[in-house]
């Protein structure tokens, strides 16, 4: 099983508009995208006070696999030292998740707008890499550098595709 990472406009991925090896894509007209698209954005002014933008418009930036074992290892491991290092938002997060270009403090669960009754995980791209950030220096610092190459491997991958979510001002969608 596997974990997909898309760094594109949440209209790009409800369409369905773009290719994922193994992966089939349910198409979804415009008359059903708008709707929904317009239905997480009043969900998410509510819950943060204002209306977060984000380009809508761009191509497909980017596109990650990771295993599903791979892609946990950094959040088990942000909660494994919760008590030690406060990593809020990546001890929150569960599949699927959206992690939206702007600057806001909680993470929260609202609606998936691609399947009502179904939640994701909200969550601030810039916030989320400062986490990323703060897990990757206290690993850096452990003498068991050898059993974290791999969760090292992961989280500096997902603070770099943070990264690019923040450069092109668009969410980062996590499918699983």
């Amino acid at each position: 099983m596997s974990v997909f990472v898309f760094v594109m406009p949440l209209g790009t991925n409800l369409r369905g508009n773009f290719q994922a090896p193994g992966m089939t894509r349910r198409r979804r007209s415009e008359e059903e995208v708008r709707p929904a698209l317009d239905s997480f954005m009043s969900r998410l002014e509510a819950l943060l006070g204002v209306r977060p933008e984000w380009d809508e418009e761009g191509p497909v930036r980017s596109a990650t696999m990771f295993s599903v074992e791979g892609f946990s290892l950094p959040f088990l491991r942000a909660r494994a030292w919760s008590t030690r290092l406060n990593l809020p938002r990546l001890c929150a997060m569960d599949l699927p998740q959206i992690w939206i270009p702007s600057d806001f403090e909680p993470t929260f669960q609202v609606d998936a707008p691609w399947n009502p009754g179904t939640e994701v995980s909200v969550a601030s791209s810039s916030r989320l890499q400062l986490d990323l950030e703060r897990l990757l220096a206290e690993m850096a610092g452990e003498e068991e550098g050898a059993d974290l190459a791999e969760t090292y491997r992961v989280a500096d991958r997902l603070r770099q595709i943070a990264g690019l979510g923040m450069e092109h001002r668009m969410p980062v969608i996590i499918e699983g």
